[in-house]
């Protein structure tokens, strides 16, 4: 296998892992680091859901 190959599987093993921390919340599940949005980016954001 060449070097390119390697290093794109090295790169798609860790984006694995990587999804699977945050699936499970061992990332992404702070309050520490939450910050709350405004309320006209929460209507932006229900606005888009809504489509």
């Amino acid at each position: 296998m060449t070097s390119n190959k390697q290093d794109k599987l090295k790169e798609i093993e860790k984006f694995d892992k990587d999804t699977e921390l945050w699936e499970t919340r061992r990332l992404g599940d702070s309050a520490e680091h939450a910050v709350p949005i405004s309320d006209e980016e929460e209507k932006e954001i229900d606005d888009a859901m809504a489509s």
